[in-house]
């Protein structure tokens, strides 16, 4: 469940119980059998807009090698890690989130 989405969840576990009372999610989708995978690397050119890609250094869905290759993709991109974050960076380390975000609106 949960927790894996984390970097430290259960050393954090009270401060996370808020957000974590909040989550509702559901495993069909992941576990379709599509015969033709999602899979539009090929086009990440065509974004043309500014973009920051912040990626948890724990995140083992969309993890930092995943994040690479969206920043390599996508010209003029940014990269923001999170040391300290899994999945949840928003959670986890709002500020350096907050900060990647704002950084790149004042482009």
């Amino acid at each position: 469940g949960l927790p894996v989405y984390f970097a430290d969840f259960w050393a954090r576990r009270d401060e996370f119980a808020p957000f974590a009372a909040g989550v509702q999610a559901w495993a069909e989708p992941a576990s379709a059998q599509d015969p033709v995978p999602f899979d539009v690397r090929d086009r990440l050119g065509e974004i043309t807009a500014p973009t920051v890609v912040i990626v948890g250094s724990y995140d083992f869905i969309c993890g930092p090698q995943w994040a690479t290759q969206l920043h390599e993709g996508i010209k003029g991109s940014h990269l923001a890690v999170l040391e300290q974050s899994g999945h949840f960076g928003h959670v986890e380390q709002p500020e350096e989130f907050t900060k990647a975000v704002t950084e790149l609106l004042r482009q």
